[in-house]
């Protein structure tokens, strides 16, 4: 599960907000049942990488790489 797999990447006191960026993360690459890939899944990939910053996960030097890294 997307869930566990951030966990592991988390520090321990950000594991709560594990699960509502699960849900981003996962949403982020498409929808099985549809069939389908769109900006809305386009956006919640973004809204994972703004909640990965919020919560303190990626700091403001990550910014450049957050975009260079996944983008690219």
């Amino acid at each position: 599960r997307a869930e566990d797999e951030l966990k592991k990447v988390l520090p321990e006191d950000l594991h709560k907000a594990a699960n509502e960026l699960a849900t981003y993360l996962c949403e982020g690459f498409g929808n099985a049942t549809r069939i389908d890939y769109g900006t809305g899944h386009e956006l919640a990939f973004i809204m994972f990488l703004c909640g990965m910053f919020k919560i303190g996960a990626y700091q403001s030097d990550d910014k450049v790489a957050a975009v260079n890294k996944v983008f690219n």
